[in-house]
């Protein structure tokens, strides 16, 4: 997992069929969500293992129901 998490790229025509303070607004609530992301995994650094284990174990196990085994893998 990369420390920082890219911003999603703005379509091209994204001006074109929204105001520009809309597509300003989503730029700045998209940086401060990364913000907060980024703060609230160097505060709880235990969550990227977390994280880190499940995908390991659904690319080994390859489940039909992700759901399901995500139910029994956090039981």
């Amino acid at each position: 997992m990369s420390e920082t998490a890219e911003t999603p790229e703005v379509p091209d025509d994204v001006e074109e069929r929204y105001p520009v303070e809309h597509v300003a607004e989503y730029e700045r609530t998209q940086e401060e969500l990364e913000r907060e992301h980024a703060e609230y995994l160097s505060i709880h650094p235990e969550l990227r293992d977390i994280i880190t284990d499940f995908v390991s174990s659904v690319l080994v196990a390859k489940p039909d129901d992700i759901y399901e085994f995500a139910l029994s893998h956090f039981e």
